[in-house]
């Protein structure tokens, strides 16, 4: 059975209605059936958008959009022209936290 993708606005809704329901006297695995979802996914959804607007999901995405395309830019450079990440980031103006890799950390350790 494929996975099903929901949209950051239609997971919040979703977690709204589990929230409602139970008051109403189901039980949070009634709720998750009727709904199409499994009790641990509610959980993990949960814990990620729990307390977010719908507003605010939409922001999260575009925020963790523009990070990807920052990592990129400075994968691209590094390997185009043999800079260090250190001197990409002052060039661009940008935190090194922001497109700090598993590469870069592993250069970072000393044997």
């Amino acid at each position: 059975m494929p996975k099903k993708r929901y949209t950051a606005e239609d997971i919040i809704h979703k977690l709204r209605g589990v929230d409602v329901l139970p008051s109403q006297g189901s039980s949070v695995a009634q709720v998750c059936k009727q709904l199409g979802i499994v009790d641990k996914t509610y959980y993990r959804l949960r814990k990620n958008f729990g307390r977010m607007k719908v507003d605010q999901a939409k922001r999260l995405k575009e925020l963790e959009a523009e990070n990807a395309r920052l990592k990129r830019a400075v994968a691209h450079i590094r390997s185009a022209f043999g800079h260090s990440e250190r001197r990409i980031c002052i060039a661009l103006g940008i935190s090194r936290n922001t497109v700090a890799t598993s590469h870069s950390h592993e250069t970072m350790k000393r044997p």
